[in-house]
């Protein structure tokens, strides 16, 4: 489970947070406002702990809405999804920017190799 809680002993977790690697990563998201309203999105960039999604809804979203969010990690497989809650940290003309708040053990394994996958390979340096 991701928190953004903070104490003063955290203080150096804000750096952390913003040096996380995002990935691009374009597979449609699902995402739910209460059990009536529910709009998908294409993920354009992805982190361990956050993500930008475009999409071009007349949903009214603002900073800090919550709601639950699933990612399709296949066409193939229903099952093979990653879910749970996030938070809305930034809206633009062409998406929003998320930061989750929940993930299940399952998902949060499932999205580490994800970006584990898509992560582009270190390259050894040239005197080697």
């Amino acid at each position: 489970m991701f928190s953004n809680k903070m104490n003063k002993s955290d203080n150096h977790m804000h750096k952390e947070r913003r040096s996380i690697e995002r990935v691009q990563y374009y597979k449609p998201v699902q995402l739910s406002f209460g059990i009536q309203v529910s709009v998908t999105g294409k993920i354009r960039d992805i982190s361990e702990k956050s993500a930008f999604i475009d999409m071009k809804s007349s949903l009214y979203v603002e900073k800090d809405d919550e709601f639950d969010f699933k990612i399709f990690l296949s066409r193939d497989d229903a099952d093979l999804t990653v879910e749970g809650k996030a938070k809305i940290s930034r809206v633009a003309t062409e998406g929003i920017a998320i930061y989750f708040t929940y993930l299940s053990k399952d998902s949060q394994e499932k999205l580490l190799d994800l970006i584990d996958e898509l992560r582009p390979t270190q390259r050894r340096p040239d005197y080697y």
